[in-house]
């Protein structure tokens, strides 16, 4: 199972009376986002610009080409310069390809890049 949603159970399950409600994992993802929000920033932080900026679009929307026009534009830069921070976020284990759309790989993250959690 997921750290991710290990982590979203334990929170959930913490914060819950008899039955865990709606409002309950909304309060857990909260939780979850803070307590590795941390982490995530350092993260991010760590990653050059274009992989900055190209990881908050793949959490932002989808995208079927790493090195497409439409991201090239967003980034600013050049195919090869694209594809490369294209493969350093796929090395880092931060995106993957499913059917055929780029995502982020861990559900939180993308909350977290998506959202203003602080």
């Amino acid at each position: 199972m997921p750290n991710d949603v290990q982590l979203l159970a334990f929170w959930a399950y913490d914060g819950a009376g008899k039955a865990i409600e709606e409002t309950d994992v909304r309060l857990a993802l909260h939780t979850a986002m803070v307590d590795r929000g941390d982490e995530f920033r350092s993260l991010f932080d760590g990653l050059s610009l274009s992989q900055q900026l190209l990881l908050k679009m793949i959490a932002a929307q989808k995208v079927g080409q790493l090195s497409g026009a439409d991201v090239r534009r967003f980034l600013g830069v050049s195919h090869t310069s694209a594809r490369q921070a294209g493969d350093g976020l796929q090395r880092l284990e931060l995106i993957q390809n499913r059917a055929g759309r780029w995502e982020v790989t861990s559900g939180l993250l993308k909350a977290w890049l998506v959202g203003d959690v602080e």
